[in-house]
């Protein structure tokens, strides 16, 4: 059976990207991502669930986050799980988290960081992911039953997720 190791995010940056070298010379970028989710409950009240993830830029493209994204940077990121390992020292006990390795990392605002002033405007014609998604972006249509306004699903489709056993 194949497997398939697959994640899209798009969301807000928590905090300024941080920038470090291994010692093998990979450069990596790290950042926190907030993600939301609007709903609203059975008895209508609005709600909104926050996600906290982690991600790893390497290489060029790390450089590139860590000189135009800043806290607050609205991004697409398009990445796989990893699932880090280690032995708390205080404890002894085995510890884990999973954090997000990002293959491709999409601005959705003009970049905000130093370098932003002499980067504005250029894309990076070797990423088909930004390509694709600006073209989607550009031909966007609404979705089925979807309030773009008040960004709430409509009652139809509360009543479908409360049928899908995965929810």
């Amino acid at each position: 059976m194949e497997n398939l190791n697959k994640v899209m995010l798009m969301g807000h940056l928590t905090r300024a990207p941080k920038m470090k070298a291994l010692q093998s010379g990979v450069i990596l970028c790290e950042f926190g991502l907030a993600t939301n989710r609007y709903y609203r409950t059975q008895t209508g009240e609005s709600r909104e669930e926050v996600c906290f993830v982690e991600i790893t830029v390497m290489g060029n493209q790390a450089d590139f986050c860590h000189r135009n994204l800043t806290k607050g940077s609205p991004v697409f990121i398009d990445g796989r799980l990893k699932q880090d390992r280690w032995v708390d020292k205080t404890t002894g006990k085995n510890a884990s988290r999973l954090r997000v390795i990002a293959n491709d990392v999409l601005f959705l605002a003009p970049p905000a960081g130093p370098a932003a002033a002499s980067n504005y405007g250029q894309e990076d014609p070797r990423n088909p992911l930004q390509q694709q998604f600006q073209q989607q972006f550009q031909q966007r249509q609404p979705v089925d039953g979807f309030d773009s306004q008040q960004r709430t699903p409509t009652q139809e489709q509360l009543e479908d997720v409360e049928d899908d056993p995965l929810y």
